[in-house]
This record gives C-alpha cells, sequence and structure tokens, in this order.
C-alpha cells in the first residue's frame, strides 16, 4: 500500500510516499515495528528514479517486510522550492528532517532506519 505524504523542511514541502511492507498472507500477526528505508535520489533526479528504478526497489523491500519512504529534494519532482538553491547543506538538512519525519513514525522500529542513496542522493 503507497501513501503519499508530505514533509515540511524549512519553508519547503517535500512531496513523498510511503510504502507498507506486504503483511504476512497467512493470517498471522504482523510485527509491531518494522525496519524503514528511506530512498534518497540523485542530482535533478525524483522519488520514482530513472526507468522507476526506486519505485520497483520499493515493491522488492515491501514485499520483504520493509517500510520504505521515497521523497523528492526541494524543486525536484513534485517538492516545492528551487533545486540545488542552497547547496549541500539545504539537502542534508531536507534529509535529516525526512529522517526525523520516520523516527516519529509508530510503526517504525528507530533501531532499523536505512539510508539509500543514488548518486548525489548517496553523497548527501
Amino acid at each position: 500500500m503507497n501513501h503519499p505524504i508530505t514533509i515540511k523542511s524549512g519553508d519547503l514541502l517535500l512531496s513523498g510516499v510511503l510504502q507498507y511492507p506486504v503483511l504476512d498472507r497467512e493470517g498471522s500477526r504482523a510485527a509491531d515495528k518494522f525496519p524503514l528505508i528511506i530512498i534518497c535520489h540523485g542530482f535533478i533526479g525524483n522519488r520514482m528514479g530513472t526507468d522507476r528504478l526506486f519505485v520497483e526497489a520499493a515493491e522488492r523491500l515491501t514485499n520483504n517486510g520493509y517500510l520504505v519512504l521515497r521523497f523528492d529534494y526541494g524543486g525536484c519532482g513534485e517538492s516545492t522550492g528551487d533545486y540545488g538553491s542552497g547547496g549541500l547543506e539545504d539537502m542534508i538538512e531536507q534529509t535529516r528532517t525526512v529522517i526525523d519525519y520516520g523516527y516519529c513514525l509508530d510503526l517504525v522500529d528507530p533501531d532499523r532506519i536505512i539510508l539509500l542513496g543514488h548518486s548525489l542522493g548517496g553523497a548527501v
């Protein structure tokens, strides 16, 4: 299941999607807390990824019990702002805001949060 989200980071509104893990089809009780993977896209990219790379990766991860959060940096995709106007420091701050958002979710295991970055997203 995909849930569109908006995260406020300073004056920006970061657009994203939270993808929930596929629960056991046998009807057994789901875990109370899930590991979270946050995907950070690369230079002038977006949360979809080239050729839907991040969408497909998120589908595989949710099929294996992970909660996945994909987001657009400011000025990319559907997020507000001008891309790169604040440099790398602003992107780092946006990433920290997204991590804080993830920590606050009741269904996230705070000891199992993973950042996955592609290209510039990896450098951030």
